[in-house]
């Protein structure tokens, strides 16, 4: 059966198209390979014909999707979301659920670094560390970060 307001009608008709034709088309030997081959040449066929018909000028020329707010692309770097896909993760949890079971930890000596990457000093960059993250219990996780890289292409 079909969803309510749909019919099967359009998908049947790309079943004989794609599938019978397609098989016809085979010599009924490697039957999954010949069809995924004529598949592919077909798309390519109807590919190459809708640039003639544009290039001929019998079709106008394919707009763009261009999304209105962006107005520049991003300069290379690390992109967040705006919010965080889980607010105030415990430090616990991240342990159990992602195996990162020393991560209030390492997270102290990455802000104890950054705040003093020249300290030579082990026991203060210790003391620094269990104050930073005295009262912290839990952080914001994203599970999704963008990289942008610079375009090395050369033209």
């Amino acid at each position: 059966g079909t969803t309510d307001n749909y019919n099967t009608k359009a998908t049947e008709r790309l079943h004989i198209d794609y599938t019978k034709d397609a098989y016809r088309a085979t010599n009924k030997k490697e039957i999954l390979q010949q069809m995924t081959r004529w598949l592919e040449r077909h798309k390519s066929m109807a590919a190459f014909d809708l640039v003639l018909q544009w290039r001929h000028g019998e079709i106008p020329k394919p707009r763009l999707k261009v999304r209105s707010y962006i107005t520049q692309p991003l300069s290379p770097g690390v992109y967040l979301a705006k919010n965080p896909s889980v607010h105030a993760m415990l430090f616990h949890i991240l342990g159990n659920w992602f195996g990162a079971a020393h991560f209030k930890d390492a997270l102290g000596e990455f802000i104890v670094n950054q705040l003093q990457p020249t300290s030579q000093h082990q026991q203060a960059t210790c003391n620094l560390n269990a104050n930073v993250l005295r009262d912290l219990e839990a952080v914001d996780v994203w599970y999704c970060i963008k990289f942008v890289v610079p375009n090395l292409q050369v033209d």
